[in-house]
């Protein structure tokens, strides 16, 4: 992927100068405002070509400024080339320009603007391209993203002996971290920001790993193999990683913009809803989800009253299945949190904050504060802007063994939509565990081990000190669920069957047949007419 360039001027240095760009893979629009000029080029160049006057800013937009990666001024007046520049590095922020100086006594004016200016033709201001172009530095591997997938990968890499330097690059303020206690004991108050980190900077230092946090990866050239930070720094790689995660969905409803509705999706926002549940008696959590789950648990520990909207039967359902469900539900109801089931969000309510909830049926819940917990988007600005190829549920395409469809380039985490073996579809998984694999899974692949990843996915939720619920499955809808153990005495396991093959288990306080589930399901037993042995036989023979 090449670099699109404005070129204002198509006189004998912006002709010559196109067709060298264009010769050497560059995306180029000329714009010319003399008229027989414009014919001239537009004969050779075509649709490369523009007709109007560069100062003004209609003509820059319809040339696509707004995309562009280099502006370059070469008419034949100083004062115009100085007004495009400045318009494309004020207004439109445009990083690279340079321009033609055509009177020797105006490089001052140029510099004084931060501009590059080229009194010479069209050999110079090429170099300058080059200059501009070039990386600051290389990296072995370059990893986008801060989170558990990145930190894993460099971990890998560095314990494989990866040869090259490693940059881990995260726009968040604080070192990879573990993200579930965000909802649990760090919103709670019992963790502090430092017992979640997974190490601390000095860790990353002492093993030649470098990290920078407060930084993004704003654009990525996979052909050149570089990449734009927020910096302005340029860096060239070898190989990369793309583990940008997910953001948050956020509902457009009515009210949606009054103070007191949170999101939680980082160590930040578990913050400002703990400083805000100070102060808040009655909370209104929305959705059936773990977060939503995890965060009315946690609230509840600290005196809220809670009360969870959420559109599904029973929390957890949709996960974990009805038996479930049913569980949760009562566990949730049993420590004093409100459940209205089957019903969604309409709006909310108030002046400047919100005060009230509004389900569809109509009903009315009073609210100091609301905590969404409707899921997330995988986050793939970067990975489209780069024309990488997305999956159909909007995440990142990948390969069976994570590759994207970009040499060198892999993906891991939230957004990574990969061929899985195990399921026989594509697939895109939102857990922590699996993140941490498949950033492992890229290392090994950029070590030179490439292999399917496989890893049976596995989740945990913890609900205060009420429960622990641990998962493994393949996000099977099941034909049939068969308990082991007793919900009522909250210890059982939830085994999920389609198509005579185990598909998903649930476990609660039973350890052992989860080992085993997740061992069938690797594996792909046939289980069809074992359901007895399955509900109370040793699953150690199966």
């Amino acid at each position: 992927m090449g670099l699109y360039v404005i070129i204002a001027g198509a006189g004998k240095v912006g002709w010559n100068l196109a067709r060298e760009l264009l010769e050497r893979g560059d995306e180029v629009t000329v714009i010319e405002q003399d008229r027989r000029r414009y014919l001239t080029v537009e004969q050779e160049l075509e649709h490369a070509v523009q007709y109007g006057d560069a100062t003004e800013l209609w003509v820059l937009e319809r040339a696509g400024i707004q995309r562009a990666d280099l502006v370059v001024a070469v008419t034949g007046d100083d004062e115009d080339n100085l007004l495009i520049c400045q318009v494309a590095k004020e207004k439109y922020l445009c990083e690279r320009i340079i321009a033609r100086c055509n009177n020797p006594r105006n490089l001052d004016h140029f510099k004084l603007l931060g501009i590059q200016p080229a009194v010479s033709a069209t050999d110079l201001i090429l170099r300058l391209i080059e200059r501009l172009t070039m990386a600051d530095r290389r990296v072995g591997a370059l990893i986008v993203g801060g989170g558990i997938a990145g930190a894993a990968c460099a971990e890998a890499l560095h314990a494989g002996g990866f040869d090259g330097g490693v940059l881990l690059a995260g726009r968040e303020p604080d070192p990879p971290y573990e993200r579930p206690p965000a909802s649990k004991g760090y919103l709670a108050g019992t963790m502090d920001r430092a017992a979640c980190l997974l190490h601390d900077e000095a860790w990353y230092a002492r093993h030649g790993l470098e990290l920078a946090t407060r930084t993004s990866v704003m654009r990525l050239d996979t052909a050149a193999q570089e990449a734009t930070l927020s910096t302005k720094e340029v860096i060239g790689y070898g190989v990369a990683l793309i583990a940008t995660g997910a953001n948050v969905r956020r509902l457009r409803v009515d009210g949606a913009q009054l103070e007191g509705i949170h999101y939680l999706r980082a160590l930040g926002n578990a913050d400002a809803i703990r400083a805000e549940a100070q102060e808040a008696e009655r909370v209104v959590l929305i959705g059936g989800s773990y977060i939503a789950c995890e965060v009315a648990a946690t609230l509840t520990g600290l005196g809220r009253r809670c009360t969870m909207v959420m559109l599904e039967e029973a929390p957890l359902s949709t996960q974990f299945g009805a038996v479930a469900g049913a569980f949760f539900a009562d566990l949730l109801r049993g420590h004093g949190v409100e459940l209205v089931t089957g019903d969604g969000l309409e709006r909310f309510e108030g002046e400047t904050r919100v005060e009230r909830v509004i389900t569809g049926s109509g009903r009315a819940i009073d609210a100091d504060m609301v905590v969404m917990g409707t899921g997330a988007m995988p986050d793939v600005m970067l990975a489209r802007a780069a024309g990488l190829a997305l999956g159909e549920t909007g995440g990142l395409a990948c390969g069976a063994d994570l590759a994207t469809s970009a040499p060198g380039v892999w993906a891991a985490g939230d957004m990574c939509e990969y061929d899985s073996e195990l399921h026989g579809r594509r697939v895109r998984i939102e857990h922590f565990e699996v993140a941490r694999a498949q950033g492992r899974a890229a290392a090994a692949a950029m070590l030179g081990e490439r292999h399917p990843f496989r890893e049976v996915p596995y989740f945990w939720t913890d609900l205060a000190d009420w429960a622990t619920g641990e998962w493994v499955g393949l996000g099977v809808a099941p034909e049939r669920e068969i308990v082991r153990g007793s919900p009522g005495d909250g210890a059982f396991s939830v085994l999920h069957l389609a198509g005579g093959r185990l598909v998903g288990a649930l476990s609660v306080e039973r350890g052992d047949d989860l080992a085993h589930a997740r061992r069938l399901i690797a594996a792909g037993t046939e289980l069809a007419g074992r359901e007895d042995e399955l509900a109370r036989g040793d699953l150690e023979a199966l």
